[in-house]
């Protein structure tokens, strides 16, 4: 390279020197020239590259303001011109790691250069993570940084220098789903023979296509009297006020809505649709009660066989929703019903 690499690096404010728990609400700080891990990092670059600038924010101020601080931090990234960006690493810290896997995956989607971060395989920043970005596997506690910031630097100058970046297992990064075409010597029928002897064997084996694996949610116990029940609706199936009033969106959405429904008997074309963009939702704009059901509760609470149908619909539209914001809204939707003592839900979905 001719010119040195420019990097513009991310961490918490405890990392940056500001302070610990009674800074995480410190809002985004900048600094010029490097700070903290950044230096040393500066080195490991072996005059290869220069930390032009560092930034920062609060553990506890970037998850309660995630999408203010994620433009506010693009934008000072951005003035920097960076040819990379590097956050963290950390470690074992669920905030910090989170808010390094939200903004790293931001640069590498809009500004387009590479972007590594690196934390523990069992952060939860890991599910916030996204192509085209990239993250390193740490241990859990900080004590081993100068080994990871030396992976970070090996594994930054390979990207910008645009050696090919193979297998994660080779290259030693966390695989996030990338699919990368190969030319392999043996066909899928050899390949295939010997993984299906070592699992008829029970022995170990690496599969191919790795199957995403799901959090099992128990059953609650039954309602004993439903009869007395409050029961609440809630759905992911777009269905707003007319004229949607919010701006739920049809696809990609990270936000939930409350809207009354206690003067309704039922769900109109005149005072509801769907703005959900993954089904054909002709019938459904026809009549919302086909999405939910309001007309049929209403039905059972007149006819005594439940208690009461609670005052409010809760709303998003699940469209190409991330498993991460659907967690997290879900969450958020029990906090609510559970403060209104609601007994029982009927979730519908599409």
């Amino acid at each position: 390279m001719g010119n040195r690499m420019r990097v513009v690096y991310y961490m918490n404010q405890f990392f940056a020197g500001i302070g610990g728990e009674d800074k995480a609400y410190e809002p985004p700080t900048e600094f010029e020239g490097p700070v903290g891990p950044a230096r040393l990092f500066e080195k490991k670059l072996g005059g290869k590259g220069i930390v032009v600038k560092t930034v920062s924010c609060g553990d506890n101020y970037f998850a309660e303001n995630a999408e203010k601080v994620k433009g506010e931090l693009l934008e000072r990234i951005r003035s920097a011109s960076p040819d990379v960006f590097v956050a963290g690493p950390a470690f074992g810290s669920g905030r910090h790691g989170i808010a390094c896997a939200t903004i790293t995956s931001t640069v590498a989607k809009e500004l387009k250069i590479p972007a590594v971060t690196a934390m523990h395989p069992e952060n939860p920043g890991i599910d916030v993570m996204s192509m085209p970005a990239y993250v390193l596997p740490t241990e859990i506690m900080a004590t081993t940084m100068d080994n990871v910031l030396t992976r970070i630097s090996k594994f930054v100058l390979k990207l910008v220098e645009g050696q090919a970046i193979g297998d994660s297992k080779v290259e030693g990064y966390i695989s996030l789903g990338r699919r990368v075409n190969i030319i392999d010597p043996l066909t899928g029928a050899d390949r295939l023979f010997p993984l299906l002897w070592a699992k008829l064997k029970a022995e170990d084996f690496t599969t191919e296509v790795p199957l995403p694996k799901y959090e099992v949610i128990p059953p609650p116990p039954a309602i004993n009297e439903i009869a007395k029940a409050t029961i609440a609706l809630v759905t992911e199936s777009g269905v707003v006020p007319k004229g949607n009033p919010d701006g739920l969106v049809s696809w990609s959405e990270e936000r939930w809505f409350k809207y009354p429904i206690s003067h309704l008997d039922d769900f109109t074309s005149t005072t509801h649709q769907t703005v959900h963009g993954g089904y054909e939702n002709t019938n459904v704009n026809q009549d919302p009660d086909r999405a939910v059901p309001l007309d049929v509760v209403r039905a059972l609470e007149k006819e005594g066989r439940i208690g009461k149908v609670a005052d409010f619909l809760l709303t998003t539209s699940g469209n190409v929703c991330t498993t991460d914001s659907a967690k997290r809204m879900g969450c958020e939707m029990a906090e609510y019903l559970r403060r209104e003592r609601v007994d029982g839900v009927i979730l519908t979905s599409t």
